[in-house]
């Protein structure tokens, strides 16, 4: 790992090659309690898959203010300072002032990466996102569901607002969401309200889905959509008008069908 002159606020790891030269960064920012660390091992193994992943990007691991003995503390307007200001020294680093942005987030990470990916001063390119939340006082009700709405927002100090965040994405950006129908924790249906949101405002969305798995699972038995995602391999293309359609179903992963015989039947499988 190459550690920068603001490494207390995360880690960048540059290309295999020193020869190569850096076009892309890929900003990850993991969920809540996690460190930038937390998510070296995901990309690793990422990176042992799509090795040419890493010829001409660099990885940053971001920490929030607060976090792995940062100095400040955690909310929307420190964390979009701080990464504001880390984007400006990565142009530094690597020498190029249109050095293109792509943004991994996760749960709490999500809101993160793209507040920041939606700075007018960031050259943001993809944005990825996993069990994303649309506000955290939407949130807060799906906790307390029988609190007024105006008792939550007062009590909700730290604002974070995807939705916000996803209507001011530059319209070039690609988004992907990945969300589980089974999450316990961010409900499914505040994923799929964001995939409508970015498409109703023109920014072209992919969103992966399947029906079952946690909270997590997209780093444990379903990480391969998370690896297809960043190796901009997920199931469809950029160019489908589908998805700017803001009711277009998510993307499940496919199954296989059974073989048939010459009748069209399904054939029968001996037990």
């Amino acid at each position: 790992m190459v550690n920068p002159q603001f490494s207390k606020l995360g880690e960048v790891d540059g290309p295999v090659s020193p020869n190569n030269q850096v076009t892309e960064c890929m900003f990850i920012v993991g969920g809540n309690a996690m460190i930038s660390s937390d998510s070296i091992g995901a990309i690793t193994r990422f990176l042992e898959k799509y090795p040419d992943a890493n010829r001409n990007q660099a990885f940053f691991f971001a920490d929030l203010p607060g976090y792995n003995s940062n100095a400040g503390k955690p909310s929307p307007p420190s964390a979009l300072l701080a990464h504001t200001a880390a984007i400006r020294q990565l142009k530094q680093i690597f020498r190029s002032n249109d050095l293109k942005f792509n943004f991994l987030g996760h749960s709490l990470g999500s809101a993160v990466v793209l507040q920041t990916a939606a700075h007018p001063d960031v050259n943001t390119n993809r944005v990825i996102v996993s069990a994303p939340f649309q506000d955290t006082v939407l949130m807060a009700q799906t906790i307390f569901p029988s609190m007024p709405y105006t008792m939550l927002n007062a009590a909700v100090h730290h604002k974070w607002n995807n939705t916000a965040s996803v209507s001011k994405l530059n319209r070039n950006v690609k988004l992907t969401i990945i969300h589980s129908q089974a999450d316990a924790i961010v409900p499914y249906a505040q994923g799929n309200r964001l995939k409508m949101v970015a498409r109703q405002h023109g920014v072209r969305t992919k969103f992966v889905t399947f029906t079952w798995g946690g909270h997590n699972e997209i780093f444990q038995q379903h990480f391969q959509h998370l690896e297809s995602a960043l190796a901009d391999q997920s199931p469809g293309q950029w160019s489908d008008e589908n998805l700017l359609n803001p009711n277009s179903d998510g993307m499940l992963p496919k199954k296989k069908n059974p073989r048939r015989n010459k009748a069209g039947r399904p054939r029968k499988r001996n037990v």
